[in-house]
This record gives C-alpha cells, structure tokens and sequence, in this order.
C-alpha cells in the first residue's frame, strides 16, 4: 500500500536548500520515492490555517520506503 508524505517548507536560505536537495534527490529515487505535488510559491489555504509557506506531497511504495 502506498504512503503519503506531506512536508511544509520555510526557506530562508535558497542556497543551502539547493545543497540540501542535491543530497535528498538521490535517496529519494533509491527508496522510490514520487514527487505528486510542490508549491514553489506561498501555499493558498482554502480554508483553515496552514504553518508554513510551501508544501510538498510525496508518495512511496509503502511505509518501509518512506521511512527508509
């Protein structure tokens, strides 16, 4: 059964989060990890409150993956 990441993002330094990606995308391909969604700008919130600017969505192919 698939599982379903959500992470919320503040960046305050577009460089180091560069670097930090560049080191996250290779194990993220290695656990097979799928980019579903990303906001590149500030997240619109419908209805309620939301933490943080950005968002991302992320699936795997199970538990084990994503924890992996």
């Amino acid at each position: 059964m698939p599982a379903y990441v959500i992470g919320q993002l503040d960046i305050h330094e577009p460089e180091a989060y560069q670097e930090y990606l560049d080191g996250f995308m290779p194990s993220f391909d290695r656990h097979k990890g799928e980019l579903l969604a990303s906001s590149k700008q500030e997240t619109v919130v419908l209805e309620g409150t939301w933490s943080t600017p950005r968002t991302v969505v992320l699936r795997f192919p199970s538990t084990q993956h994503a924890r992996a």
